[in-house]
Parts: structure tokens; C-alpha cells; sequence
């Protein structure tokens, strides 16, 4: 697996990404784009989301008040978090 994560191709195309972690010694191997398309082309690292990053606005898209949202983190059954550091 590692061969082709190193492969200078499929860095060059950004198959795959290496992020390296704030305060580690590695790195964070992460899914790049697989498909490019010409007229919106975006090129750059994909941002990998934090654990909980985006729950409150998914439970709001889902109909959820934010009552309900709160109780929810409140009692663990569900988790908010940050943006995943890197």
C-alpha cells in the first residue's frame, strides 16, 4: 500500500495525500480527488473533518432543534469537536 501512496504519479495527480500531524512524528495518509474536472478544478491537500466537527450543522439539516441538539451532546449520544489539527 505504501508503494503506491509514494508513487510520484499518483502524488503528482493527487490521488493521495500526506498530511503531516501537529506534535507526531508521522504523517496522515488521506483520499485525494478522483476525479478532475476541467472547468471547477481544484487542486491543493483535502482537509480531513474533526471527530464532531460538523454535527450540529448535520442535526440542524436533519430538522433538529437546538434543544434537542444540546440534550443530545449533553447525554454522549452524539459528539461535537473541533476542526481536525494538522
Amino acid at each position: 500500500v505504501m508503494d503506491l501512496a509514494l508513487d510520484p504519479a499518483l502524488q503528482e495527480s493527487e490521488v493521495v495525500h500526506e498530511t503531516p500531524v501537529a506534535g507526531a512524528a508521522g504523517s496522515l495518509w488521506t483520499q485525494g480527488r478522483m476525479a478532475r474536472l476541467s472547468r471547477t478544478e481544484a487542486r491543493g491537500v483535502l482537509v480531513v473533518p474533526g471527530l464532531g466537527e460538523h454535527t450540529r450543522e448535520v442535526l440542524r439539516e436533519a430538522g433538529l432543534a437546538d434543544e434537542a441538539i444540546d440534550r443530545m451532546l449533553e447525554t454522549d449520544v452524539a459528539v461535537a469537536g473541533d476542526p481536525y489539527a494538522v
